[in-house]
Order: structure tokens, then sequence, then C-alpha cells
């Protein structure tokens, strides 16, 4: 038995050494984890052991030096010797070793000598010499192949006193007696774009191997060749092995297509018999020829909202066609890359950056680009190119030819507000009188007659007191309708909703609509009460099943806790009989009833046949004098019976209102008279008094005031809010109502963008605390949609803190349609987060969160993404305050956690401010479901932020336009094959702006472009990601505007979310300014027009008074990209200048932009632009900023991290800087240029075609 045992340890230690073959078992970077000095003086005499990550090296003249050329931040540094031995780096004892790999650097190339020990450094054997790069770094590799124990090997600097050398990344690999491939490379760079029938640049890489019984094959794949003498490339080569080794042998690759096929993605083979093949991979991109001729353009019919263009032909096989509004083309296509979302509609042709969009691609000679608007000046640029297949375009963009061209003014009709609500309204009687402006320009023939038809049950007047009528005829001349007031009145007949639009047309402009709303109800009889009148808490009016006698019917939802109740004043006591009018399908359900919130007992309601059949149930009730509330609960969970209205049988009830005051700020707010019901047609004066810090802003809630005091009348139940603000700032958003990204798109069951509580028919409750959120959330529950519930908004006022009974987190789940929108400045929840699980359609806005003990926000979808979407959190602020003695950002866990396969959301303009876990998108490695998830991050601001900003697992995620300040650990992470693009965002202050895998998750795919490094390390990326652009059209803020831009429109309690009839006339998407000399340009875009009458440029004065300083015109009413800018040339002394837009309406109404600053002469941060041209060939130019006077150094590096050229290296002035150089001895490629002054080092990639 001991015998089999002793050869089941035998055959388990050769099964061991199997496993072992050829397996790296040390690797050593020098970079940390040690105690290795760092500076030449301390370089040890004499030879001293030093323990490291990988085990006990003994060193003799040798220290980590700092390095920036390969593997930062240190390299060992092997001293050149004078009168003693040469200086070297022994390895910690090994057992057994294959290969010694490590990257070498000389000043050029020079010997490093290597040697083996086996009896402890006794006696060392040479093995081999190998040689450093040249100015670069270089791989090196010696074959050792000895399967000896107790073994250790010696590096030896071999120029004797002549050269420092630097090694970095050694690499043991353990012996292995199979025969054995071994590759500096697994992979060589692209060989970018060549055109078929010629050859690309060289590239090399080296191969060694051993125990080898044959020759190496190296086989080259189809468009491929390779070469052992850089001089004849073949299809394949042999190597030959002696004494079954191969030496360090260089391979040369060039990539040589014979046709225009596009990206050749492939593998160079590397085998010998008994040996693992080896593969080294290649990529490059076969294009056609550059036409040389271009093509030129005329124009033909011009309207007001398209322009014919046409060609005439170049020598290319195909054209495309560049449009931009308001400025020339300056975008280029790149050769190798098929040009998408190509559309002769420009406002539906997806924007290739700063407005440029591709309208024409093609082989024609004309097109008609339309979606135009009028009275605006486009400029067109055409470039021929040729294609063979896939992405295979080369195009000629020297020179293209350019045009530009201005459409008509085009008859316009605009009207001011577009929405009326008249509420409810007796039948047969005629409601208050309301108004909107008409006005109209451009109109044709230039004498003519507006028409306007009013729907049923309104009638439109050009008197406010008389001759109303259904249809109105209104003259205009001379091309022009001046603003002219319309007035409107409702006048139902019958009892039921009404919604409708006073229509406009004529003048051969479009036609226009007023949106007009009301509700007809029933007479007042004596002593009946309509459910739709009713106080409701989890209920619903509902038109869904006819035969109800009002508007509308109460759909009690199937919730415990959910009530309907009806409130009226008795003079005496009495009992009574309370009939209730009700249907109920097909089963039996009960209500308990309760009076002044006392239980009187249950009352059941038998079943009623189906749900349009209505009944009657009797109640005795006994009244008290004075008000009482008799209310109908739920006390299930299960359906519950709709009640249509109840009448009595006593003296005649009163019916009476609750008046509901909140605030928003500190202050009070009072009612006078002051009382918690009103008889009908009571008239209160509501008077808020802000404290001293904060000031009175407008009366929100049922009715809208910006008048303090106000008066109301009281003749339904309403909710008053005055909004007190400690923010001088705040006001209507300018920018956007609706969510840009992911979130903008229809799909998963929705034809329409997020649009969470708003739309016909909806609810509005307020809450004001913890409890009353989650009541509200509980009752909307609807897993499967079947009670196909009205959109609900809920207004959230003040603190809402996690009082007894609030868990961790109040759950928004299996809900749909629901806004959760924030009231003034202060409006914050506390201690808790939401949890929104299985929901759609749900918007999370203007909401403080703070200290909450799980997540901030979770979003899941449970895995389907048809069950979780459309959510969009916008204008949030996300902040945690640590116990004392705990890191400074030490949030328990997510501030915005998106996971299990949530689809079409976005999150912007959010603040995440001194928090660690922020946003994790994809819950593990595991869920492979989140692959389904696209989301977007626009605008947001992680400040002092620590990690997860996001970070991504599975997803597609655009992430532009925000701002990275003070991230301790990282910023953007993508991880298991996500597709992340990150565009356009500034990063300051962030040691790893972005990454490609993080804690051992597999990598994901990251394309990094157009962003700001401002002191940070360097830009993980990765793959290829995805095209935003091929989803949604986006307008991309330049990276330098987004510090200005983001920190001063992100987070909560800036603007005014809360009033859903506000019309947000302009949507003001891009505000710049910038400086040369004395001149200041002020640059900004619109995403639409609105009534909108133009800009009045503001400059701020010595006495800081906001001053006119010009006047732009605006588009009027428009629904696409609008570019407008405006040059201020006036003297100047150097100093900070302040500027604003005031955008002004056709009704005189108007708005401020953020003010937006300039420090003409003085430049206060450091910059480095991105060159332009770029593609460039061979010349650009590159610009940049210092503040301060110093020493500066701009070099250029290709990818590899060789030098290239020397742009600048002297002392600059403070102030902005331009370099123009040539790159004409450089091959086509992608470069580096990096900008070093002090300890700021910037920089930018750019791309040299040739």
């Amino acid at each position: 038995m001991k015998r089999l045992t002793n050869i089941y340890v035998a055959i388990l230690f050769i099964l061991m050494q199997l496993h072992l073959l050829g397996q790296v078992h040390l690797t050593e970077s020098f970079d940390s984890g040690n105690s290795i000095p760092t500076s030449s003086s301390n370089a040890p005499s004499t030879p001293t052991t030093y323990t490291t990550s990988s085990g006990v090296w003994t060193l003799f003249k040798a220290y980590r030096h700092g390095t920036t050329n390969f593997s930062a931040p240190y390299a060992l540094r092997l001293l050149k010797n004078t009168n003693e031995a040469p200086s070297y780096a022994v390895t910690p004892t090994i057992n057994s070793a294959g290969t010694l790999s490590f990257q070498a650097y000389g000043s050029s190339s020079k010997p490093i000598v290597v040697y083996k020990s086996t009896d402890n450094g006794s006696t060392w054997i040479l093995v081999d010499t190998v040689f450093t790069g040249s100015g670069a770094f270089q791989y090196c590799s010696v074959t050792i192949n000895d399967g000896s124990v107790n073994m250790k090997l010696k590096i030896e600097n071999g120029t004797g006193s002549v050269n420092d050398l630097n090694i970095d990344d050694v690499e043991i690999t353990s012996y292995s007696a199979a025969p054995t491939i071994q590759l500096s490379t697994y992979s060589l760079n692209s060989f970018g774009t060549v055109i078929a029938g010629e050859n690309s640049q060289i590239d090399s890489y080296s191969l060694s191997a051993y125990n080898l019984t044959s020759n190496i094959t190296v086989k080259a794949p189809n468009q491929y060749k390779v070469s052992l003498d850089n001089s004849t490339f073949l299809d394949s080569v042999i190597v030959q092995q002696s004494g079954g080794l191969v030496s360090l042998t260089q391979v040369y690759v060039r990539f040589s297509p014979p046709s225009a096929i596009g990206t050749v993605i492939d593998n160079i083979q590397h085998f010998s018999t008994g040996a693992s093949t080896q593969n080294v991979s290649l990529s490059g991109i076969a294009i056609a020829s550059e036409p040389t001729q271009q093509s030129s353009l005329s124009f033909g019919e011009v309207t007001g909202s398209s322009i014919v263009i046409n060609f005439s032909v170049g020598n290319g096989a195909k054209r495309l066609l560049v449009a931009r509004e308001g400025s020339a083309v300056n975008w280029v296509p790149l050769d190798g890359v098929i040009v998408t979302g190509v559309d002769n509609n420009f406002s539906t042709a997806s924007t290739q950056g700063s407005g440029n969009k591709a309208v024409y691609s093609g082989n024609g000679n004309s097109v008609t680009v339309t979606g135009l608007v009028g009275n605006t000046t486009y400029h067109f640029a055409l470039y021929e190119y040729n294609e063979g297949t896939n992405n295979s375009q080369n195009y000629n963009v020297t020179i293209p030819n350019t045009g530009n061209q201005t459409t008509l003014s085009q008859p316009t009709l605009i009207v001011n507000p577009q929405t009326l609500s008249f509420g409810n309204v007796q039948v047969s009687t005629t409601s208050e009188v309301k108004s909107y402006v008409l006005s109209g320009h451009t109109l044709s023939p230039a004498v003519g007659n507006i028409n306007i038809t009013a729907p049923d049950g309104f009638q439109i007047s050009l008197s406010q007191s008389s001759q109303f009528a259904s249809v109105l005829q209104i003259p205009y001349s001379g091309e022009v309708l001046a603003q002219t007031t319309v007035y409107v009145r409702f006048s139902p007949t019958i009892t039921s909703l009404y919604n409708g639009s006073v229509s406009h047309s004529g003048g051969n402009a479009s036609t226009v609509n007023v949106v007009v709303s009301g509700v007809g109800t029933s007479p007042a009889e004596p002593n009946v009460f309509q459910a739709e009148d009713g106080v409701f808490v989890g209920a619903y009016v509902s038109q869904k099943y006819s035969g109800y006698t009002g508007w509308g019917y109460a759909d009690i939802t199937d919730r415990t806790g959910s009530f309907l109740e009806f409130a009226f004043r008795k003079n005496t006591a009495s009992t009574e009989t309370v009939t209730i009018t009700y249907s109920n399908g097909g089963s039996s359900r009960s209500y308990q009833v309760k009076l002044n919130d006392n239980v009187l007992g249950t009352l059941n309601f038998p079943t009623t046949g189906s749900w349009t059949t209505w009944s009657t149930v009797t109640y005795n009730v006994t009244f008290v004098s004075g008000i009482n509330r008799l209310s109908f609960n739920s006390t299930t969970n299960n359906t519950n019976a709709n009640i249509d209205k109840i009448s009595l049988t006593g003296e005649t009830a009163v019916p009476v209102y609750k008046l509901t005051l909140l605030k928003s700020g500190a202050g009070t707010v009072t009612a006078s008279p002051m009382q918690a019901y009103y008889d009908a047609g009571t008239q209160v004066t509501l008077t808020a008094t802000p404290s001293a810090a904060n000031v009175f802003y407008r009366w929100n809630g049922t009715e809208v005031s910006y008048s303090n005091p106000t008066s109301i009348v009281m003749n339904s139940h309403k909710t008053q809010v005055a909004l007190m603000n400690d923010y001088s700032g705040y006001a209507n958003f300018p920018y956007e109502a609706n969510p840009r990204g992911f979130a903008s798109l229809p799909g998963r069951g929705y034809s329409t963008g997020t649009t969470g509580g708003s739309g016909i028919g909806n609810n509005v409750i307020y809450v004001s605390t913890a409890q009353q959120l989650m009541d509200a959330m509980y009752q909307r529950i609807d897993a499967n949609g079947v009670s196909n519930y009205a959109p609900l908004i809920v207004y959230v006022v003040g603190i809402l803190s996690r009082d007894a009974g609030i868990g961790e987190m109040v759950d928004v789940k299996d809900v749909y349609d629901v806004s959760i929108i924030g009231v003034g400045s202060d409006a914050t929840i506390t201690g808790f987060g939401l949890n929104v699980t299985r929901s759609k359609n749900i918007i999370i806005r203007n909401i403080k969160f703070a200290s909450w003990s799980d997540d901030a926000i979770s979003v899941d979808g449970d895995d389907d993404p048809n069950k979780g979407n459309h959510v969009w959190v916008d204008h949030c602020t996300f902040t945690y305050t640590p116990p004392p003695g705990y890191p400074t950002a030490s949030g328990p866990d997510g501030s915005v956690d998106i996971t299990h396969a949530v689809d079409l959301s976005t999150v912007s303009f959010c603040l995440f401010d001194n928090t660690d876990k922020n946003s994790l998108v994809g819950h593990s490695n595991s869920n492979v479901a989140d692959t389904a998830m696209k989301l977007t991050y626009h605008h947001n601001w992680f400040k002092n932020s620590v990690q997860r900003n996001p970070r991504v697992r599975f997803a597609k995620v655009h992430v532009y336009n925000n701002y990275y300040t003070n991230n301790s650990i990282y910023g953007v992470s993508s991880n298991m094959e996500a597709d992340v693009l990150v565009e356009g965002n500034y990063f300051f202050n962030t040691p790893i702006p972005t990454e490609t895998s993080r804690d051992g998750s597999p990598p994901g795919d990251l394309v990094e472009r157009y962003n700001i490094f401002d002191n940070t390390g360097p830009a993980g990326t990765r793959g290829d990601a995805f095209e935003a652009s091929q989803y949604y059209s986006y307008s991309l803020d330049p990276a330098s505007e987004i510090p200005n831009k983001v920190s001063v429109l992100a987070g909560s309690g800036l603007f005014d979310f809360s009033n859903p009839d506000v019309i947000i006339p302009v949507e003001l998407n891009k505000l710049n300014i910038s400086s040369k000399e004395n001149i200041v340009t002020i640059e900004w875009s619109t995403s639409s027009e609105v009534n909108n009458t133009g800009w009045e440029i503001e400059v701020k004065n010595q006495n800081g008074v906001f001053i006119p300083l010009g006047f732009v015109d605006g588009k009027g009413n428009s629904t696409i990209l609008n570019y407008y800018s405006f040059t201020d040339n006036s003297e100047k002394i150097s100093g900070l200048y302040q500027y604003r837009l005031k955008q002004i309406n056709f009704d005189g109404s108007y708005t401020y932009s953020e003010v937006v600053s300039v420090d003409i002469n003085r430049v206060l941060t450091y910059l480095l632009n991105q060159n332009y041209p770029n593609p460039f060939n061979p010349a650009t130019t590159i610009s940049y900023q210092i503040p301060v006077k110093q020493h500066v150094s701009l070099v250029i590096y290709d990818v590899l991290g060789n030098q290239v050229k020397e742009v600048v290296n002297e002392v600059k002035e403070a102030g902005t800087h331009l370099e123009t150089f040539n790159m004409v001895d450089v091959a086509t490629g992608v470069y580096i240029y990096r900008l070093k002054s002090g300890q700021i080092i910037l920089s930018q990639k750019m791309l040299l075609l040739k």
C-alpha cells in the first residue's frame, strides 16, 4: 500500500509539472510594493537585497528611475560603472526557467548580458547577450530552457562605463520540455488606411523558440505579407531552428490589399510540429483610390423650407454633401469610415458634430434638401469619393467646393399661450373669459384673412364681453397680422370632459392651434354630491365605463387605505339615509364607512353584473351640526366598486371645500379667513411671508399666481404652495422640457419618449411627508397594467425625512406614467431612497437626496426591459455627510444605480457631491440580461465623488458633456463587453478618467473623444463601442464650456419645474464666450423656439448694472437646431467682463440666460485645444494657454510612446499661444501631442492622413 501511495504521489508531481510547463511564474514592474531606492545617490554600492512583490532581488549599483515612456511610473536603472564591477540585478530564486523577457532602454542600442546560476550565485554561467532599444524601450527575450531548481538569473549592464540602462516589466516563464514558440507581442497596431494595390508602412515583432523538432512556418493572412529581411515580402516564410532553438528573430509585416474591401482583421500564424500555434492579430483598412477632381455645386429652386443643390460631377464614383446652418461647414469625413445618418431632410439628419449634417451621399447630380427654416442661411460642402465594398471609402477632402444659400421667409402664424384650461363648469352656464395673443408675419397674399374655428363647447371673440361665436375672421395687410387678443369662453351643453383645439389658418401659413379643455358638470341638485368633486386618496376620476351621471366617476384603487371623501356642512344634527350610486362588475364588494374619521361600519356593495350597469345602495348616517366628512375606505387589495355620486335625504347640505396650505422655503403662509373647510364660493386671501434670507417667487398648486397676497375662490378642494426661495437666480428652467438621449426615444410600448405623469387627464397630488409618498406609490401598484391608471404627477414639498414606519427604501414598484418632482428650492428626501422596480415612464426631478442608507435611487428592471424602461433622473442633487471619523465620501451605496435590464433611460443635470459609489450600470458580471440596457448620462457634475461615474457592465451607455472634479479613484469604467462612448466631457484632477476594467471584471469597450483631461492620468480605451447618433440626434457642447455651464445648471433647487402650464419658449442648449485680444465673441444655439423675437445682449458695466449692447433676431418658431453669435468690438481694459442674454418673446415677456464671463488679457487655467485642421496633411496648428510665465514643452509622440517631433521647448509668457508645424516626413497614423508646463501635463490625439 505504501508503494502504491508513492506512485500516486509521483504521478501527481508529474501532472503538476506538466501543468506548469511554459507558465509565467515571475513578473516584476518595479512600480510599487518595494523599498528599492528612487535616486542614483542611494543606489547600493554593495550587493543588497530588496523584497518586492515577486520576491527577493539582489541589486548592485541599481535603483528605481522615474519614467513616462514605458510602464510608468518606474523602471529599474542599471548604472554605468567606472572602476567597479558592472551593475546588475539578480532575480529571486526560481525553480526552472523557460524564457526571460523584459523591456530595455538605452540612449542607443546597448548590450545587456544574462547569466544563470544553480548554486546560489557562487558560479555564473553566460546565457546570452541582448540589446536595448535605441532611445526607446524594446522587447528583449532570452531562452534559458533549464529545469534546474534553486536557480537565479543575473541581468547585467554590458556597456561598462558607457551608459546607464533601464529595464522594466521582467517576466520569467517556467521550463517546458514541450516545443514552444514565443512572440514579443500578440497584436500589432492597426496599419490604418491603405489604398488598394499599394503597400502600408512596415511593422515588426520578434519570435523565439525552444525544444523544436522542425522549423517554424510563419503564414500571413490574405491581404498581408511577411518578411525576414525587411526586403522580400511573401505570403509565408520559414524560420530555421538549430538544435531545437530559435534565437530572437525579427519578423516584418506589411498590409498589401489588392482590392478595396474595407477593414481586414486576421492573424499571422506560427506553427511547428508539436508546438502550440501562436498568432499575431492584424488590422487594416483597404480603401479605394482618391478622386482627383471635386464636383462643383450650384443652387436651384429655393423655398422657405428647401433648397435644390445641383452637382457638376467630378471624377469620383460618388459624392457626399454636408450642410450646416449659420456657419461654414467645419467637418470632414474620414477615409475608411461610412458616414451614417445621411438624410436629405436636414431636421432629421444626424449631426456629425458642431451642427454639420450629411444630407446626400450617392452618385447622382442633384438633391433637394428639405426640413429647413425660413430666412436662414445654410452652408454646404461637397466631397468627391470612391469606394469598393464595406468601409472602403476614400474621400477627397482637399479644397471641397462650397456655397451657401438663404431660404425664403415662411408665412407664419403664432399663438401664445398654446393651451387654455377652464376646469369645472356647470352645464348651461358660461365660464370666465380667458385669452391668448395671435400674430403673423410674411403672410401671402399681402392682404387677406385669418380664419379661426373653435371646437364644440367653446366660443371665441375679439371683445371680452360680447360677440362670442364658433368662427371668426380677422383681416391682415402688408403681409403682417399685428398682435391681436382673442378671447375664449367655455359653455358646456352636456356633462362631459371637453378637449379640442382652436384652429388658425390663412395667409398661406401652416395651421396653428390653441388647445382648450374643460369639464361640463351637472347642475347642482340639493343634497346630491358627485364623486368627481370629492377628496381622493388613492382614487382617480375615470370615464372608462359609461352610464355615470357627472363628468366621471371615482375609481378607488385596489389598495388598503385608498378612499373617497365627501364634505358638506349641516346646520343641525340629524340621522339621514345616504344613497350611493355605484357599479361593481360581477362580484360583491365592501367599503368601510367613516364619518369625520370615526368608523361607522362596513357597507356591502352587491354585484351589478357589469361595470357599465349602475345601481344604488343605502346607509343610515347620523350627521353632526357643522362639517361632515363622509368617506368610503378600501380595506383590501382586491378590486373595489366604482362610485358615481351620493344623495342625502335631510335638510339641504352646503358643499364645503378643503384648503391645503404648503410652503417651499423658509417663511410662513396664512389664509384669511383661516379655516379647515370653506363653504362653496368663499373668497380666501393667501399671504406668504418669507424669512429675511428668502424671497417670494410665486403661488403654485391648484391655481398659479405671481401676486402676493393673492385671492382664490373656494369652488373645489385646493392645494396652494408658496414658493419662497433663498436662491436669487431661481426661475423657469430655460433649456429643455423633455429628456435627451435614450430616454427621448419611443419603444417598449411607448410611442413617444419619457413623459412621466404629464398628459391628458393626468392627476396631480402634493406630498410633504415620506408616509404620503409611500402611500401614493403603494396605491399606484398595477403590475400588469390592467387598471390603466391615468398619468400622475407627485409634487414633493419641503423635506421628507425617514420617519417611523419608513424603511431604507420607498417602493416605486410596478407603477407607470409617474413624475416625482420637487417644488421650489428645498425639496429633499433624506435618510431613505427610492426603489424604482419594474416601473416604466418615470421622471424624478429637482429633488435633493441626502444621507440615504442603501441606495438614493435604485432602478431595477427585474431582467426584463419591457418591465423597466423610460426612466429620467434630472436636476437632482446627491450628497452624503459621513458620521464623524468616516472618510469624506463614504456613502453606503449607489446614488443612482441602474441594473437588471432597465432600458431607454437618461440621467441629466444632476450633482453628485461628496459621494462614493455613484452610479452602477449592470448588476454583476453574471447578469447578462443587462446587455439590453441603453442609457445616456449628460451634463452631470461628479464633484468630489470617488468612483462609478458610472461603472458599466454589458450596457450601451453614452456619457457626454459631464464635468468631473476631484474623483479620487476613477471616472468612467467599462466592463463585461459594455459599449461606452465618452465624449465632450471635462475631467479635472481625476487620476483615472476612463478605464476598461475594474476589480477583476473582464474588460468592456470604451471610446473617448473630444474630452479635456486637466491634471489627470491617461484615459483607458478599448474597442470601438457604438455611435450614439445612430440612435438619436444630439448637440455636443465643446468640452471647454462644460465647467462654466454644468457648474451653474446641475443639481436641484435652481429652477422651477413645478408649474406644468409654463410654456418654455426657447430651449437654449449652448452658450459659449471667447476672446481674442479685445474682441469678445458670444455663441449660442437653441434646439427649439416658440414665439421668440430674439436676444438682447447685455454686459455688466463698472457700476455692476447690466446694460444693452446689441440685439440678434430669433427664428420665431422653430423645432430644429439654430446657431447664433454676437461680437463685441468695443474698447476694453484688462479685467473680467460679464455678459448675459435677454430672450424676448413676441408678447414682450422675457427670460435671462446664465451669466458668462471672460477675462480680457488674462488666462486663468491651463488648456490644450484640439489641433486644427484634424485630420491634417502635412501642416496643422495647436493652440494652448497657460496662466503664468513658465517653461513649456510641446512634444509629438507616436502611439508606442516614441518621440516624433519637439514643437516647443522654451519659456512662454502667460496667455494663449499658437504653434503651426508640419509632419511631411512622418507616416499616416494617430499621434499624441503632450503639453508640459510646470507640474501640469495635458495631451490630445491627432490624425495625420496622407
